[in-house]
């Protein structure tokens, strides 16, 4: 997901976080892909450990549908 980049500490971590709760959830690999691709990037547009806790209770959910629509499978 395209993301205005204000600290990206934790990212990785943020982004291997997402895609294991993604497979653990959904056993689809590219769609552990696509939670990852969000959990990341709501990391890196915030600061400090919990801006990603505190974020709009639908934006991780918006995110996740946009980039849904906008992947395909080769």
């Amino acid at each position: 997901y395209p993301a205005r980049v204000r600290n990206p500490i934790g990212a990785g971590d943020a982004f291997c976080g997402g895609f294991l709760a993604g497979y653990r959830q959904t056993f689809d690999p590219l769609q552990a892909m696509l939670y990852g691709s969000v959990a990341s990037s709501l990391v890196i547009e915030g600061s400090g450990p919990f801006f990603a806790l505190q974020a709009l209770a639908g934006l991780a959910k918006a995110r996740l549908d946009y980039i849904q629509g906008a992947v395909r499978e080769v």
